[in-house]
């Protein structure tokens, strides 16, 4: 025997040539198998995940490149990697940190390491040589063999003699081992890279523990150099996958060795172990790739990655194979027979669904026994196919998938099947059909697949997986991913329905995924709270698939459930009995119609909290009802009062901060579009929370004034008691203020959502609070809780009792004093109280205090006034307090306000340059100066135009066109010449605003001036009107679109403006009438006029060439330069624009335009 394997004196050798020997490591000590629950991470109505081993050793969890097998026949777990083996059990208890793990480290398998191949290992099944599960591990690179007969002996390596065996696989150059299979109790095949089987025996004949290998296929080392050498030798195929299957045939055995390889070449070999016989040798991949064809699918990059024989079908296998579209890999099953190996057969094609890849994986396929159903491991998930067989066939009823968290819990490392087991006398079911899972980062957990007939649609399905993540996915260490991101195939239009009924389940106890029984109710309403809460998170997460409404409607549900769970723990506390109650038992009686009362309470708590609303009202009603007997009992009256009232409160109040801390925690607001009402402030319980604290405040004052006692029943320890039960019952009533509060500031916030339509509703509730808030707060005054009243307003902003409150304390008074409380308010809450007191004082008449700095309280003042239209008389305000930039600021907002005229206008912004003008400090100012100036620029050149059209309108009113003003001036301007129809309308829209004293969008005035190549009949001592347009167009806000298209617009038309031909036609023409026709033209003028003014200079409007005038553009692109709303249809706009461009190209066409234009800017720059 080799010295590879001798005794060794310490688990760690010192000095020792890896490359040369291969030993054992051992962590802990195995154990023998124990079985035990498993705790469940799913529970589906097909499949379930259960949690063998929740933790692995660090050192499995720090290695790379490590990979490995299951064998559920021992409970053992085999891991490999570039440098150790780890040997684990999965069949001890989860409760311990890790298993005891043996662990192998191994010697490197060349002097060049090659990480391409990895080592490969296997289990020797108990039984072989002995009665335990052995071990055996192959190098890749080397063909070195070691076999220990048993893991406890190699576990003992360093302490008792060796008990392993060694030996070497005769590989050649370049020759790699690939795939390690178990071809029988005793016998293993690897397959090298040049399709190469070895037989490896690890008995003798006589069945003791030895180690033998055999070539049973393909060539010798000799005859394998020889056609290498020769190049006769195909390194295409090598097989890759090996799969022994032994089948039933004729009463005897029939053992078929399955090889294939990536591409799709199958050999079949009749297997046995001293003489295997090759049966056929199949190339599928043409039948694989043109079935992928025929169904639409890409053949690039195909694949096979793995292979299963079917269980019970003679012959029969499925393939697992992959294809690449885009960046992901896709999936796809195929079902094969081979009973004809001359012409076989692919009898079903399945794609997966459920998954794709974004990089190259190593998949496992595993059919477990009975071959109902099918799993694919993946490196983040795993996915359970439905195979059961129907009287039509085959037929896939089901894919049911889970997925892996990845980084943070790494991947799946090793897999492995287990086979279903029936108690042969009972024929029940102990163990269904599973896939075993290593998870680096987690553990081992086991994928089990349950039997039903039922077909669960898109719907349901969808259901299913969110209860899943909702019961299970926010467990603590759940390796388990349950994103929204897996099942986005499952989402349609009736995501909110799902998701309600999943809640209307957990909130009525009728889910299966709920403990049916629990001895506590309040543990199993606190369970109902966090699913709800769960629900809500994922509901969250699924962002636009589950709307607002549906998030309030189930927050609404965890609400009741935690409301409920409130009640029951202040009863609870109550006392000792439930029996004991007053209140709830009999109550609850009532609602259910039961006669056992403990009953009725489980039968409410456990399938009724939906109705917790109906609580309040028929604790309030017993009250009622109860009031009337309380000259015959008024101690049980007054405890009446007490329970109920503590009823009340713990569902509003608790209701209430649950809903305050899922605001903070998850920013759920209210329902933003108001579809659902806030069931805590309903019109019926407003009412009853205001007759409850009447009910209260008028008891109150009865039992203290002692109107409903005797002197007899006042004895002793009775008035003890009635001293406590009416400190309670204060304590009550400034609970019930702050309750009263929450309810109708939310139900005003409510109405407030909803619009206009409530305005009424919500005017009605707000003069109800009004009048109510002044009883409540007047109450606690009167028991002594002034500090109570300020407390509740407080934290409920209640600003306007604030102030209130402030007046009537301080009413008696110095003044210091009230300012000081008011100062300390406006400190606390800033400008929102400010405004509420300012409000106030403007109800009250107070004005002249307001305007008073020393009554004002804060320097809120001025954006006070700068509320709605407070800026009329807040620049006043502003100059009295020598704050000239804010009152210019003011001044400016005036004259922005739509609707001003413009005398107006012009004043408003004269008056706001002179507060500019008076700041001390006007250098900072030159922006805000700069667009006041051109602000009154675009009133000058709107006042001109209007001066410009004044006399034609006064002339065509003398001639009687009064009617018809506006079309008749446009008329005579035009010359009665036919005008393009969207140039007419700017016109006459431009004109009635003026003559309106209103102000004309820049746009409109832009295509207004023009338009001037339209007037002929304008008195005019010079063309002003393209260059105003132009220099109202350098300071209009306008996108670089807009303004380019505008710019180019405005020169085009300028040039229209004249007739060109006549002017560059120089025949019997003086220089001199040449000069005037030039300069005479609008064109000339405008740019001239450019030019004095700078406008050149400053960059504000662009020198174009003429062929940059035209207009390229489309309807669509005319849409985004013009507000449609006002030039209507763009295809009008876009005739106008064509139109000019076509004359435009005439000119440049038929004349030398453009070296003309290049001499008329040189002679404008020159002069």
């Amino acid at each position: 025997m080799s010295d590879i394997l001798k005794k060794r004196k310490s688990p760690i050798p010192v000095n020792t040539n890896r490359a040369k020997r291969l030993f054992l490591e051992k962590h802990g000590t195995t154990s023998q198998k124990t079985q035990f629950p498993a705790f469940e991470w799913i529970r589906g109505e097909r499949s379930s995940v259960r949690i063998l081993l929740k933790s692995l050793n660090p050192k499995i969890r720090n290695d790379t490149g490590i990979h490995g097998i299951v064998d559920h026949r021992s409970g053992n777990v085999l891991l490999i990697s570039q440098t150790a083996c780890y040997v684990f059990s999965y069949t001890y208890s989860p409760g311990i940190d890790e298993p005891p793990t043996v662990v192998f480290p191994l010697p490197n398998d060349s002097d060049a390491i090659n990480t391409q191949y990895r080592p490969l290992a296997s289990f020797v099944p108990a039984g072989a040589s002995t009665g335990d599960t052995g071990l055996l591990i192959v190098l890749p690179v080397s063909g070195r063999i070691g076999y220990w007969n048993t893991i406890a002996s190699a576990a003992a390596q360093y302490l008792v003699r060796p008990k392993g065996f060694e030996a070497k696989l005769a590989l050649t150059k370049n020759e790699y081992c690939l795939s390690l299979t178990v071809a029988g109790r005793c016998s293993f095949v690897v397959a090298t890279n040049l399709n190469r089987f070895f037989l490896i025996q690890v008995t003798d004949a006589t069945g003791h523990p030895s180690l033998s290998v055999h070539l049973f296929s393909g060539t010798s080392e000799w005859m394998t150099k020889c056609l290498k050498s020769l190049h006769l030798l195909s390194p295409k195929y090598c097989a890759k996958f090996l799969y022994l299957k032994t089948h039933e045939q004729r009463h005897a055995q029939e053992s078929i060795l399955y090889a294939a390889d990536e591409t799709g070449l199958i050999d079949l070999y009749d297997f046995h172990p001293t003489h295997p016989r090759l049966i056929a040798q199949m190339d599928l991949r043409t039948l694989f790739l043109k079935t992928l064809k025929e169904g639409g699918a890409s053949t690039h990059d195909f694949m096979v990655h793995d292979l299963a024989p079917v269980p019970n079908k003679l012959r029969r296998i499925m393939v697992l194979t992959s294809w690449q579209k885009k960046q992901h890999r896709h999936y796809v099953l195929y079902t094969c027979d081979f009973l004809d190996t001359t012409k076989p057969k692919i009898i079903y094609i399945y794609s997966l669904s459920s998954y794709t890849s974004t990089h190259m994986e190593e998949p496992k396929l595993y059919i477990p026994k009975p071959g109902c159903f099918a799993f694919c491991v993946f490196e983040g998930a795993a996915v359970m196919l439905d195979m059961q067989s129907s009287a039509s066939g085959l037929n896939w009823l089901h894919e049911d998938p889970i997925y892996i968290k990845k980084n943070e819990y790494g991947r799946v490392i090793a897999s492995g099947s287990e086979d279903i087991i029936v108690d042969e006398s009972s024929g029940k079911v102990l163990r269904n059909p599973a896939c075993l899972l290593v998870v680096q980062g987690s553990g081992v957990l086991r994928f089990e697949a349950n039997k039903s007939s039922r077909i669960l649609d898109l719907k349901n399905l969808l259901k299913n997986k969110i209860e899943q993540a909702v019961f299970y996915g926010y467990l603590p260490g759940v390796p388990l991913d349950f994103s929204l991101k897996h099942y986005k195939h499952l989402l349609n239009g009736d995501n909110g329905t799902i998701l309600l009924a999943i809640g209307n389940e957990i909130m009525g106890s009728t889910s299966s995924y709920l403990p049916s029984i629990l001895p506590s109710i309040s543990h199993h309403l606190g369970l109902r709270v966090q699913y709800l809460t769960n629900l809500i998170h994922y509901a969250l997460s699924m962002g636009e698939s589950a709307d607002s409404t549906t998030v309030i409607s189930i927050r609404t549900m965890a609400e009741k459930c935690y409301a409920a769970k409130s009640v029951w723990m202040s009863v609870d506390a109550r006392y000792t009995s439930y029996s004991q109650s007053l209140v709830l038992s009999r109550i609850l009686l009532r609602m259910t119609e039961s006669n056992d009362s403990a009953n009725a309470t489980r039968e409410w708590f456990i399938g009724h909290v939906n109705e917790i609303e109906n609580l309040i009202t028929q604790a309030h009603d017993y009250c009622v009802d109860s009031a009337s007997r309380v000259q015959e009992d008024p101690f049980l009256v007054l405890n009446v009062i007490l329970e109920a009232n503590e009823i009340i409160l713990a569902i509003q109040a608790s209701a209430t901060s649950f809903r305050e801390k899922m605001t903070n925690l998850l920013h759920i607001q209210s329902s933003p579009d108001g579809k659902v009402e806030p069931w805590t402030s309903t019109r019926n319980i407003l009412s009853i929370l205001s007759k409850q604290f009447e009910l209260t405040q008028s008891a109150l004052t009865q039992y203290q004034h002692g109107s409903v006692f005797t002197d007899i029943e006042l004895q002793n320890d009775k008035r003890v008691e009635l001293s406590s039960a009416l400190s309670n019952m204060n304590v009550q009533l400034v609970a019930l203020t702050q309750v009263c509060f929450d309810a109708f500031s939310e139900r005003i916030a409510w109405y407030k959502v909803k619009g206009a339509e409530f305005n009424e509703e919500e005017k009605s509730i707000q003069e109800i609070f009004h009048v109510n808030r002044k009883f409540w707060i007047q109450t606690l005054i009167d028991i002594g809780k002034e500090d109570s009243t300020l407390r509740i307003a407080e934290k409920n902003l209640d600003y306007r009792s604030l102030v209130e409150l402030c007046f009537q304390f301080h009413k008696n008074s110095s003044d210091f004093k009230l300012e000081e409380r008011l100062s300390l308010y406006i400190q606390k809450f800033g400008k929102d109280f400010a405004f509420v007191l300012y409000d106030y004082c403007v109800e009250k008449g107070m004005l002249k205090e307001l305007l008073d700095e020393k009554t004002s309280h804060s320097e809120y003042l001025s954006e006070y006034f700068a509320k709605t239209d407070f800026n009329v008389i807040a620049w006043i305000y502003d100059l009295h307090q020598e704050q000239y930039l804010s009152a210019a600021h003011r001044l400016i907002a005036l004259a922005s306000q739509k609707d001003v005229s413009l005398h107006k206008k012009k004043v408003d912004l004269c008056l706001g340059k002179l507060c500019y003008l008076s700041e001390p400090n006007t250098a900072p100012l030159e922006t805000e100066m700069v667009q006041i100036e051109q602000n009154l620029d675009f009133i000058d050149i709107q006042n001109y135009v209007l001066k410009q059209m004044k006399p034609i309108l006064r002339k065509m009113k003398h001639q009687g066109k009064k009617r018809l003003l506006i079309e008749a001036t446009i008329d005579h301007v035009c010359d009665n010449k036919p005008i393009p129809a969207i140039a007419k309308q700017v016109m006459q829209r431009v004109l009635r605003r003026l003559l309106s004293n209103e102000p004309v969008t820049a746009i409109e005035m832009i295509d207004y001036l023009t338009f001037s190549l339209y007037r002929t009949r304008i008195e005019r001592e010079e063309q002003l009107d393209y260059y105003l347009a132009l220099r109202l167009l350098s300071y209009t806000q306008l996108s670089k679109a807009t303004h380019d298209f505008f710019e180019r617009t405005i020169w085009r038309r300028a040039m229209l403006q004249d007739y060109w031909p006549r002017i560059l036609d120089l025949r019997n023409k003086t220089d001199a009438a040449i000069e005037a026709d030039i300069q005479s033209s609008a064109l000339y003028q405008t740019l001239e006029l450019c030019v004095v003014n700078d406008l050149f200079e400053t960059r504000r409007v662009h020198l174009l060439q003429p062929r940059e005038w035209v207009f390229k553009g489309t309807a669509q692109e005319v849409e985004s330069f013009y507000p449609l709303a006002l030039y209507g249809n763009a295809e009008e706009v876009v005739k106008t624009l064509n139109r000019e461009t076509a004359n435009l190209e005439k000119v440049l066409d038929r004349t030398q335009f453009d070296e003309w234009f290049q001499s008329i800017c040189a002679s404008i720059r020159l002069g």
